[in-house]
């Protein structure tokens, strides 16, 4: 081969590897323009997640900050209504308290007033003893020559419910003094 062939080879050779470098950065040239046009598409794609992301989460703050609010009101009541009732179960204690003191009061007054009935009780006994024995029937007999009444018990006499006669001073039954028989 000659030198001018050579060199002719070598400038086409040169020329080659200028087309093909030319030809692998235009390819490379669309490889990157696709994959720059599929990274913006999923760019895109990315932003509209992330947006909808943030828009879900912003949400969720705001539905958090209600529920918070509410949850905060609902303990800020029950926090009252535990104060009023310790209020009344201290004023309920105070209560129980007087009516304990009350009550062990009363029952002192009733325990004596128990005695005072227990008293007045043997008293009306005793008095209605001594009312009984005073309302037996007693006969006071009178003889001619003596002028001294005597005093008979109820069970030395028996009277029948044959009336004999009446009278101003009272009735006159037959009866039996003893087992001798009385007009």
């Amino acid at each position: 081969m000659t030198l001018h062939k050579m060199i002719a080879l070598l400038r086409k050779q040169n020329a080659v590897l200028a087309k093909s470098d030319k030809l692998s950065s235009e390819v490379g040239s669309l490889t990157l323009k696709d994959d720059v046009s599929e990274l913006c598409e999923q760019e895109q794609i990315l932003t509209k997640i992330i947006q909808h992301k943030q828009q879900v989460i912003h949400e969720q703050i705001l539905s958090n900050k209600e529920f918070e609010a509410k949850a905060n009101n609902e303990l800020h009541g029950l926090k009252n209504q535990q104060q009023l009732l310790h209020s009344q179960m201290e004023n309920l204690s105070q209560e129980n308290s007087s009516l304990s003191d009350a009550n062990e009061r009363l029952k002192s007054i009733v325990q004596v007033r128990d005695e005072e009935v227990q008293v007045m009780q043997n008293k009306l006994s005793m008095c209605s003893s001594i009312i009984e024995e005073q309302n037996k029937p007693r006969i006071t007999v009178m003889t001619p020559d003596e002028s001294m009444p005597w005093i008979v018990t109820p069970n030395e006499i028996d009277i029948s419910p044959q009336l004999l006669g009446t009278g101003s001073w009272g009735t006159v039954s037959l009866g039996t003094f003893r087992d001798s028989l009385l007009l």
